[in-house]
């Protein structure tokens, strides 16, 4: 098995978040304000330059986050600051409409499986639950992260819940409908509780900076700022922890399940601020799952965002501090 790396160039400065969607679409934003929509063979397929249509507001603050339509592959969200632009790819031109619910800068965007929601999570420690059928605010999700929210994602084959997690350490599963958390957990202290009677050296917080889920909505897999990954399953409504990863020297940046085209189970791509993506394979015994490490990339450059897809060949798109999206597509 090996990876063959590929580049697409198109941006003037560092791309900071990426998405690719059902159709083989892959989107990335930059600073220097501009979004590019690639076609599947990896040419340039539209340009669009931001700041021509919101010239103070895209100097003012990057495009920090894109995201496709889960159930309609031509509609993506893009974030700038505390407002949401939405755009359909067959007329670029002009946004179709915009949000402006959050009240300090977004991090993340995710839409829900039926396509109705879209989530944002900001600065605030806010989630924005957005019904984009009707246009209007659906759910504030807030007064429970006492810091920066980082992340945030819908539990898939569920209809309300979602996760939202971020520097407090804290990982929340919500009842959207109702704006209320069903479960807080505070991986800090579950850390701290299971090496109390040890002496560590100094390790950065478990910061979770990315959590993704899996396709089923079983588990899910948190990024954490000691290098380590999360590993949690759902018993009902609840989850708890399985077992940590010791993944990354540094800070694990991005975590993103997606099922290869040859692998038989549900893989996990992990990415961090050490500049190395790995590749972890699920090995089930029947009753229970764990991650073994398949496949080390040392990509060289801190990640800012991962995104894979398996349209034409298992690929894996990594945004860096680089001027460009790196692509390692599978080979076996």
């Amino acid at each position: 098995m090996k990876f063959d790396k590929l580049f697409r160039t198109g941006h003037q400065k560092t791309i900071l978040a990426l998405d690719v969607n059902r159709d083989g679409i892959l989107s990335s934003i930059s600073e220097d304000g501009h979004c590019i929509l690639w076609s599947s063979d990896g040419q340039i397929a539209q340009d669009l330059d931001l700041s021509n249509e919101h010239c103070t507001l895209c100097h003012l603050h990057p495009l920090n986050s894109i995201v496709f339509d889960s159930s309609n592959s031509n509609t993506f969200y893009i974030s700038c600051g505390k407002i949401i632009l939405v755009y359909d790819i067959r007329k670029c031109s002009k946004s179709q409409r915009k949000y402006e619910f959050n009240t300090d800068e977004i991090n993340q965007l995710c839409v829900n499986h039926s396509g109705r929601y879209l989530a944002a999570c900001d600065d605030a420690g806010e989630v924005k639950v957005i019904d984009v059928q009707e246009s209007c605010l659906f759910k504030t999700l807030s007064r429970h992260h006492d810091n920066i929210c980082s992340t945030v994602q819908f539990r898939p084959k569920k209809s309300w819940q979602l996760l939202s997690a971020g520097l407090d350490c804290n990982i929340i599963n919500w009842d959207f409908s109702c704006g209320k958390p069903q479960q807080i957990f505070d991986i800090n202290y579950d850390i701290h509780k299971k090496t109390s009677n040890e002496t560590l050296p100094f390790i950065n917080p478990p910061f979770v900076h990315s959590i993704s889920l899996s396709e089923d909505g079983k588990k899910f897999a948190a990024g954490l700022g000691n290098g380590d990954i999360g590993l949690f399953q759902f018993h009902g409504k609840k989850f708890k922890i399985i077992t940590s990863l010791k993944a990354h020297d540094t800070e694990v940046s991005q975590i993103f399940f997606h099922k290869f085209k040859n692998f038989e189970e549900q893989s996990l791509v992990s990415g961090g601020n050490d500049g190395r993506l790995k590749i972890w394979k699920e090995i089930t015994d029947g009753q229970s799952s764990n991650y073994k490490l398949c496949y080390t990339i040392v990509h060289g450059s801190k990640v800012n965002w991962i995104t894979c897809s398996s349209f034409v060949k298992d690929s894996i798109f990594v945004a860096d501090q680089s001027f460009h999206v790196a692509e390692y597509r599978l080979e076996l």
